[in-house]
């Protein structure tokens, strides 16, 4: 099966192409979006697209399904609307012969709007809501109505997924979640589910002869103060204008062609309630979440999505910048000077973060973010990290037992293994340099002690105001 993606650089896209890749029955992935994709695999191409390009049917050509999951908004404001858009290229892909279409859509398309059935069902009547958000999708649901009837030959699956929490949730909640506070807006239960589980409903869909539309939310919704206790936040309280001024932004940028972000369904939600029923998606889908309850997505949040870097990784890096910028070109083996290689770190975890190592003429460098293009991801927990430089743990048991993963290019392991390898040998030495690496790799070892608090940094080595020197030593040893 040779599957097209749109918006497979967004949150929830970057799980489908991954789930797509590691599938037997896809054999090819095309991901068009605006910008490059953060997954890596000899079975994915991708193309920089924007929604409002001509001639994006080309992509469709031997194509047996398209996974309409919207566009990552481009840099420059395109001049059609994302519904516009959605329903040229609804019309291509048919043209180009797919035989099945689905589309990514929101629970927001039944209309966050006063009297709807409680819970809400895939039968139950689709409301314009206000114009915040879910009107594309609301759009985009309507021309999928008109389209079918005309082609039916062509499958179509609309997954309905709630707010959906995970470790890229890059919006206003995502970031108030990250500092561990929920805001509140009102009192209604909010419909959320854990990304990971929407892009396993999307792989179950694609390879089964299901048709028509899935909710996708967690069992037992709660409301903000309920999932601030569950999670062990926060509870913020906002005043209700902000609603209001957030829709008036919206719409004086809408009039000059500017396009923000509209996923901000969830401030909608704490004032109308919507509970869902994803009923029809277990029976039909065989979807079993690994969260199936709302209190269990906002764990999963605490326990996976790092509040901030946690400190020892954060020195860790900047040492290993340190020392590699140190390193002479005639030191650095003829046949590394050729290698070329961009690879994303992925720590997850409390204590985690995205790191960016690239390898130009055999010397890394290393900065925070995700790289792209890229040409592989290794991901581990941040715990796991600290393991292998305490000496508690190599990166070949560490791959054997799951802990490592590398997707895409498998040299980008061992670049990894490299770092920690210089700092394990730093240890054996002797002198300032030595010293200053044993007493930093007592300091990584306090990972696995008790603290008071998950997401508290630990604090520094007891004399690392007084080491400056050692530590420069240290640096250039790595």
């Amino acid at each position: 099966m040779i599957v097209v993606v749109t918006g497979g650089s967004g949150q929830l896209g970057t799980l489908v192409l991954s789930r797509l890749i590691g599938s037997r029955k896809v054999k090819r992935v095309i991901a068009l979006d605006s910008l490059p994709p953060a997954v890596a695999s000899p079975k994915l191409a991708w193309t920089i697209a924007h929604p409002g390009d001509p001639g994006l049917g080309r992509h469709f050509e031997g194509a047996d399904a398209l996974i309409y999951l919207g566009f990552v908004p481009p840099a420059e404001p395109c001049s059609e609307s994302e519904a516009q858009s959605g329903r040229r290229l609804f019309r291509e892909a048919i043209g180009g012969g797919i035989h099945h279409l689905l589309f990514g859509s929101s629970i927001a398309s039944y209309g966050i709007v006063a009297g709807h059935p409680s819970p809400v069902f895939e039968s139950s009547q689709r409301k314009p809501g206000p114009a915040l958000s879910g009107s594309a999708h609301f759009e985009l649901e309507q021309a999928l109505d008109e389209l079918e009837p005309r082609h039916p030959a062509l499958r179509v699956v609309r997954l309905r997924p709630g707010i959906a929490l995970g470790p890229r949730f890059s919006h206003s909640l995502g970031r108030a979640l990250r500092r561990r506070m929920v805001p509140k807006l009102g009192d209604a239960r909010w419909p959320i589910v854990w990304d990971g589980d929407v892009a396993d409903a999307v792989l179950l869909a694609l390879l089964s002869e299901a048709r028509g539309a899935f909710n996708l939310v967690a069992d037992e919704p709660l409301d903000a103060a309920g999932l601030a206790r569950a999670g062990s936040m926060v509870t913020l309280r906002l005043p209700g204008r902000v609603l209001e001024r957030l829709g008036r932004i919206r719409s004086v940028f809408g009039r000059i062609g500017v396009h923000p972000p509209s996923d901000d369904a969830w401030l909608e939600a704490q004032r109308t309630e919507l509970v869902v029923s994803s009923a029809r998606a277990r029976a039909e889908l065989g979807w079993r979440p690994s969260c199936p309850t709302a209190d269990s997505v906002i764990r999963r949040f605490v326990e996976e999505v790092p509040r901030r870097v946690d400190r020892r990784v954060a020195v860790f890096m900047r040492m290993a910048q340190s020392a590699a910028e140190r390193v002479p070109q005639s030191e650095i083996p003829e046949d590394a000077r050729h290698l070329a290689l961009t690879l994303h770190l992925n720590l997850t975890g409390p204590g985690g973060g995205d790191f960016q190592i690239r390898v130009s003429d055999g010397r890394p460098s290393i900065g925070p973010g995700i790289p792209r293009p890229l040409d592989a991801v290794v991901t581990m927990r941040a715990e796991t990290l600290l393991e292998m430089l305490s000496g508690e743990l190599d990166l070949a048991s560490a791959r054997f037992s799951g802990k490592v993963k590398v997707q895409g290019e498998p040299f980008a392991g061992f670049v990894v293994s490299g770092f920690v390898t210089s700092f394990r040998r730093s240890t054996t030495l002797g002198g300032a340099r030595g010293a200053a690496s044993r007493k930093l790799e007592a300091w990584f070892k306090r990972a696995h002690r008790p603290s008071k608090s998950a997401n508290s940094a630990p604090e520094a080595p007891p004399d690392a105001k007084k080491s400056d020197e050692a530590h420069r030593e240290e640096r250039r040893d790595l």
